[in-house]
């Protein structure tokens, strides 16, 4: 009788990892596409307004980063994250400027513009 008792506890506690295991391996599988965002913007100086060339953009949330172009425009073609929207930290330089960060709301699948970024002039 005690090893019938023995055999079904073992039964049942294999059955129980069986399980366990089971769920873990499926939570480990869910849904982890990667989709993709657009964003744009623009950097220009605070107090003239003229656009900084070669100014790095920094997306610090996603670990990618980009330069604007010869008018500030700079571009994240293919930004990517998880499904839905998110608040993303730009961090943004340029020489002779005091860096800025901003946070941004980015919505996958979307062009995302930002506002246009103005750095104040850190040169005397």
């Amino acid at each position: 009788m005690l090893m019938k008792k023995r055999l079904q506890y073992i039964f049942l506690l294999v059955g129980a990892i069986l399980i366990i295991g089971s769920f873990i391996s499926s939570c480990g599988n869910m849904d982890q596409t990667t989709y993709k965002a657009q964003v744009r913007g623009v950097v220009v100086d605070s107090a003239t307004s003229i656009p900084l060339p070669n100014s790095q953009v920094v997306c610090n949330t996603f670990s990618v980063m980009t330069y604007a172009d010869t008018a500030g425009n700079f571009y994240f073609p293919e930004l990517q994250m998880p499904r839905g929207e998110y608040v993303a930290y730009f961090t943004i330089s340029q020489y002779g400027y005091t860096s800025k960060t901003i946070s941004a709301y980015i919505v996958s699948y979307h062009v995302n513009i930002l506002d246009t970024i103005r750095l104040i002039s850190s040169l005397k």
